[in-house]
């Protein structure tokens, strides 16, 4: 075989192929071995160019439409919720490992600009998803629009929307949205006066406030906003009509806004599909080692730590602990040498659970702790 042979590029596949081999990865996608399903998706070698990665992210959002269309409710106990978690913090993760590419289209890199000038940033694959999302909400919107005109509004499009409207709250919770993003999602959704939306467009923007409320009222203007939010519903749940003085919404609608109103008043109780499971162990140096080389072997180490050959730390110095998913009992990261009197105190043990984040690839507010002998450790957002 010649060399000229050896350097003929893979034949890239076709849209259907391409959009097979992403569904298989992503549906096969274990919530706590998401660095595993980053390597499959850099192994299959699907992103070549800037239009792979516009169709890797129309395939995303697609797979994240047809799990919600599929279901009957987007709420937490639904199989779109989980997955949804699970799609977000993947998006979380590729960002980092996508190729960049420039205006003209072509790859940049190890930080290279092509024609880039001073002022203008790479198209980044968290770029174009965002782009992606943004569209593909309008165009529901539309659609709901016609479909409410012409009194043909379907639970499947109702069900779709909420999948839209509660990943991009997913999306927020993560910080690759900004409020500004989500005060427009609420703002085209149920609106700001006079309009009376479908109930499907109440049960969207209450289904994305449970999930996004705990993180928006951490600051004073994420408070004021949430008002705001709160105060239009009620007024919406409030409506009566002018002849009967009958609710214009009915009973269903009324308990969503009640259910809410009582999350709100208990501080916004964590949504259980949200909550991920986990156990620390302190450990010898050894086990510590056997177990970080069979996180290396299924490939479900951090990127920088896989081109390792031993975990960091030294033998001697601090503790070595292993974290384990409390429902499963496999170990899911490893960290030595570390100070875990400081990592466990209450003020502080929010640094654990970043550390954890930073190995898992699970967002660190999903994680609940738990000691060895099984108690929850207490942390101090």
């Amino acid at each position: 075989m010649s060399n000229s042979t050896l350097r003929q590029p893979r034949r890239k596949v076709s849209r259907a192929e391409f959009d097979a081999i992403v569904y298989k990865i992503v549906d096969d996608a274990e919530p706590l071995a998401l660095h595993e399903t980053i390597y499959k998706i850099q192994k299959a070698d699907l992103i070549k160019d800037r239009e792979d990665l516009d169709a890797f992210a129309e395939c995303a959002f697609n797979i994240i439409l047809e799990t919600g269309k599929n279901a009957e409710h987007t709420g937490p106990s639904s199989r779109y919720a989980r997955l949804g978690e699970v799609l977000a913090e993947i998006n979380c993760l590729l960002r980092l490992e996508l190729p960049q590419f420039c205006s003209c289209g072509k790859n940049l890199h190890k930080g290279g600009r092509c024609c880039l000038t001073e002022k203008e940033k790479p198209v980044t694959y968290t770029r174009i998803f965002l782009d992606c999302v943004q569209r593909r909400f309008e165009s529901l919107m539309k659609q709901f629009a016609k479909a409410e005109k012409a009194g043909t509004v379907t639970n499947e499009l109702v069900s779709k929307l909420a999948a839209c409207v509660t990943f991009i709250a997913r999306l927020y919770v993560r910080k690759l949205v900004a409020a500004r993003v989500v005060a427009q999602v609420v703002a085209e959704t149920i609106g700001v006066s006079e309009r009376q939306p479908h109930p499907g467009c109440i049960r969207c923007v209450t289904e994305m406030m449970l999930l996004i409320g705990h993180f928006m009222e951490d600051s004073k203007p994420g408070e004021a906003l949430m008002s705001q939010f709160i105060t239009r519903l009620n007024s919406l749940g409030a409506l009566r009509t002018a002849g009967t003085n009958l609710p214009i919404y009915d009973q269903e609608i009324h308990e969503i806004l009640s259910d809410l109103q009582h999350a709100r008043s208990a501080n916004w109780p964590v949504l259980p599909g949200f909550r991920v499971f986990l156990q620390y162990m302190p450990v010898d140096w050894l086990e510590a080692g056997r177990d970080w080389q069979e996180l290396r072997r299924r490939n479900a180490l951090p990127p920088n730590e896989m081109l390792l050959d031993c975990p960091t730390g030294n033998a001697d110095e601090g503790q070595h602990v292993k974290i384990v998913s409390v429902l499963s009992g496999r170990t899911v990261a490893v960290a030595c040498s570390q100070n875990l009197e400081l990592l466990t105190a209450a003020k502080t043990a929010a640094t654990f659970a970043e550390l954890i984040s930073e190995s898992t690839g699970i967002y660190w507010r999903r994680i609940m702790l738990f000691k060895p002998d099984s108690t929850l450790l207490e942390v101090c957002y």
